[in-house]
């Protein structure tokens, strides 16, 4: 059965339940697959603490090994602190085009960072890498068709070679200013 846990303008998640198993909860299409970490994603606010506790804690009793918290504002990212306090499990924190967004969340002890280097400038990856690098903390990056550099996506279109060779740039950008601590993530989106 699959359980639909929102619907509205910004997020879609949906969670795959099998025999009260948790198959995997994602962010605009639900999918499973066997002996994976999956990120659910909350659904609530992130700064209205206490509910999202609970339903990271409903995530957790399901199956779910992360929960991915969108941080929009600066209220979002002081809140990590006190969730950090009433929940266990690893909290990532998705980031979308303010790097101070990302830093602030390092500072209230998030577990991984997600973003999308294409919308972010270079000169504030740089602030990224150092905060995260200075406190261990992996950072997931993205790329997909939305965050294509202007010049990949004018020579080649949206096609695997152009979302190879963002990714590559990425890499290589985050490995010269000394960080390997990455997951990495590419998907073609509609």
């Amino acid at each position: 059965a699959t359980k639909l846990l929102l619907e509205d303008n910004m997020y879609y998640a949906c969670m795959l339940v099998h025999d009260k198993k948790a198959d995997g909860v994602v962010s605009g299409a639900c999918h499973s697959t066997a002996n994976t970490l999956r990120p659910a994603l909350q659904i609530i606010k992130t700064s209205n603490i206490n509910q999202v506790v609970k339903q990271i804690n409903e995530l957790h009793n399901a199956g779910a090994k992360l929960v991915r918290l969108a941080i929009i504002d600066e209220q979002d990212a002081l809140a990590i602190k006190q969730i950090k306090k009433k929940t266990t499990v690893p909290l990532i924190a998705d980031i979308h085009f303010d790097y101070k967004l990302a830093l602030l969340s390092m500072d209230n002890g998030i577990d991984k960072i997600r973003i999308n280097p294409g919308n972010i400038k270079k000169e504030n990856l740089i602030h990224i890498i150092d905060k995260a690098k200075e406190l261990n903390i992996p950072i997931r990056i993205g790329v997909n068709s939305g965050s294509l550099e202007k010049e990949l996506y004018e020579k080649y279109g949206v096609t695997p070679e152009s979302l190879y060779l963002s990714m590559k740039n990425h890499i290589e950008f985050f490995e010269k200013h000394g960080f390997t601590n990455l997951v990495l993530s590419i998907k073609p989106t509609i």
